[in-house]
């Protein structure tokens, strides 16, 4: 059986940057259109400056790990990890005893892999994918499950694939609301690159994040916790969203923008 068999992530440290993350709002500070991948973090004058990615990059599917992360406090958040070669983060999620102040939602499934993508002016670089979000974790689990019936994954070459960014999935949440699902396409298999070097991409040596449990469990007296009459941000409507996206570029027209 292939290992990404056991992938569980649901429909649903120590890591450094550079960061591939997938967005899907239009990022209008850099100028770069939602529906894409943006790279932040590897402008070492600018850590903040984030550009469009490529819409190909090589995934090291032997270094993917999964867990959870959990927002203690508002933008500060916790890591749990399962150890090394496991693919279901459920025994390892930790205990939450319920809202610590307004919109927590306790403890998210999360995955962190490095990739080597393309910047917008063609250089290639190591980057770390590692989101909570749910639209990427439904991306990966959808990539582990091809992986599964893919022979090339299990073949022991040692051989990473190139995964290209297809058309997104618009799919409806249980909320109802829709959300926009990254499609990678796996379009060939390649020689690991000495730029992809064969390393854990949370920095823990492959172990169960024991020792970050305790940071998550943290609960603040109840006199600080939120309460469900606490503050919560509206979803933006349908037509907002649709006025988001009008504007944007298809996404396949990047292919020629940034070659990989």
């Amino acid at each position: 059986m292939s290992k990404f068999a056991s992938a569980k992530l649901g429909a649903t440290g120590g890591m450094t940057g550079p960061f591939l993350n997938w967005i899907v709002a239009p990022d209008d500070t850099w100028n770069i259109p939602g529906r894409c991948f943006t790279i932040r973090g590897h402008d070492l004058q600018d850590t903040k400056r984030a550009e469009r990615a490529s819409t190909k990059f090589m995934i090291d599917i032997e270094n993917i790990r999964v867990g959870w992360q959990d927002f203690v406090a508002p933008k500060q958040s916790a890591h749990v990890w399962a150890p090394a070669g496991e693919f279901d983060p459920s025994p390892y999620r930790p205990a939450w005893s319920g809202p610590r102040y307004p919109d927590d939602k306790g403890p998210q499934t999360a995955f962190a892999m490095s990739v080597l993508v393309a910047t917008a002016d063609g250089k290639k670089m190591r980057a770390l994918w590692a989101q909570s979000q749910r639209s990427s974790i439904i991306a990966l689990q959808k990539l582990l499950e091809t992986l599964a019936q893919t022979p090339e994954a299990d073949d022991g070459s040692g051989r990473l694939p190139i995964v290209a960014l297809t058309e997104p999935e618009v799919i409806k949440s249980r909320s109802g609301s829709n959300m926009v699902v990254p499609t990678l396409e796996i379009t060939e298999w390649r020689e690991r690159p000495d730029d992809l070097p064969n390393e854990d991409p949370v920095g823990d040596g492959g172990a169960a994040s024991v020792g970050a449990q305790q940071a998550v469990n943290y609960d603040p007296p109840l006199s600080q916790r939120a309460t469900s009459s606490g503050p919560r941000q509206a979803p933006p409507s349908s037509a907002a969203l649709a006025a988001a996206h009008a504007a944007q570029a298809p996404v396949n027209d990047l292919d020629d923008e940034i070659p990989f």
